[in-house]
């Protein structure tokens, strides 16, 4: 069974969703293929649920292993996991099968393999805001990943061959440079079983759905952090990565984040991440004894300012933390006071129009004990 979703070429040839708030990078880059309309449809192909879910043989584009409803935005897309094959059809020529796949560490070394297919089949691998980066050779794919989180493959036919019958299968490797994966502790991404939620206060909406966070400002100034029980549970060392973006374009706005946030201190202490996605200016405060203290601040060409999407990094190991914007590390700092606190999501609004942020790919992760 596949599952189809419309995309639309750019002028820049990358393929992109418009998901109702504006056109997202999806697929497959600068890519020249003859006859190709404006519209496309991509074939999704159903690799295997999340979870407990997750069948134990290969994946099959036509079978009794579909993707589960609804799978028609951006986040809500079927995983290829690693090692376990996902058998496809290129079935027309202007075929595309697309994947995607979760890295849980910098620096994760991926291999993708086609196999048991005659056909010229090609990979293309694609990162957050719908850039190929890296193309197969003979059917095989080796490439050194960025920062963590889901990235994308699509299997096509240059030259136009197909078959409805005579499937391919895709194999999916990774790597990691300490030799063992970290240990996931939240994963949104993927939208199963996750409760949706919502909180409305004077400020802003608060709104957890099918694997998206959304942060709706009521105001045109201030900073809005998510309320309790928003909330990723307490963490001390950890790894939280997130694609975060600008929905309607507002003026003067920005994201941020809020860790290691205990709230039951007296008073509540907390480290606080803001992004201007307006001047690309990245700070680091922190919130103790009842003052504010600047950890460190830049202003990073790193961060997109044109309505893109911004994958953000913050990895807090003991006292050090980095952060990392769109594969680049923007801003590295010192807090002697390390302590397990909650991870949330926040907004900022200093223009004319209350800002709307959608916080995708959600991923936390904790080290492997040695």
């Amino acid at each position: 069974m596949l599952t189809q979703l419309s995309l639309t070429l750019a002028p820049d040839g990358r393929i992109v969703e418009d998901d109702g708030d504006g056109r997202r990078p999806v697929a497959m880059g600068r890519v020249t293929m003859g006859g190709l309309a404006a519209r496309l449809v991509v074939a999704i192909v159903a690799v295997g649920l999340v979870g407990a879910l997750v069948s134990s043989g290969p994946a099959r584009a036509y079978g009794a292993d579909p993707c589960p409803e609804p799978n028609d935005a951006f986040q809500q897309a079927c995983l290829l996991l690693p090692d376990r094959p996902a058998v496809g059809f290129i079935s027309q020529a202007s075929d595309v099968d697309a994947y995607r796949l979760t890295a849980l560490d910098f620096q994760a070394q991926l291999h993708l393999e086609l196999a048991d297919t005659a056909l010229p089949y090609q990979i293309e691998l694609a990162n957050w805001n719908g850039e190929v980066f890296q193309s197969s050779t003979n059917g095989a794919l080796d490439a050194t990943l960025g920062p963590p989180g889901i990235y994308y493959a699509f299997v096509w036919s240059p030259d136009g061959a197909s078959s409805d019958d005579q499937p391919y299968r895709l194999t999916a490797q990774v790597h990691y440079p300490s030799g063992a994966a970290p240990r996931v502790v939240v994963s949104r991404d993927w939208g199963a079983a996750l409760m949706d939620r919502t909180r409305e206060t004077p400020l802003a909406d608060y709104i957890w759905t099918g694997g998206r966070f959304t942060i709706s400002m009521k105001r045109t100034r201030g900073v809005a952090p998510a309320p309790n029980g928003m909330e990723i549970s307490d963490l001390r060392d950890f790894t939280w990565t997130f694609d975060a973006r600008l929905v309607n374009g507002a003026d003067g706005a920005g994201f941020g984040v809020q860790f290691r946030h205990v709230a039951d201190a007296q008073p509540p202490s907390a480290l606080l991440l803001l992004v201007g996605v307006d001047t690309g200016r990245v700070e680091l405060t922190k919130m103790a004894n009842g003052t504010l203290t600047r950890l460190g601040e830049a202003a990073a060409s790193a961060v997109d300012t044109t309505g893109g999407v911004n994958r953000t990094t913050i990895r807090a190991i003991g006292s050090d933390i980095l952060v990392n914007i769109n594969g680049q590390d923007v801003l590295q700092a010192q807090d002697g006071d390390v302590r397990a606190g909650s991870l949330r999501f926040a907004a900022r609004a200093n223009g004319q129009v209350p800002p709307v942020f959608n916080f995708d790919n959600i991923l936390a992760t904790t080290p492997n004990p040695e």
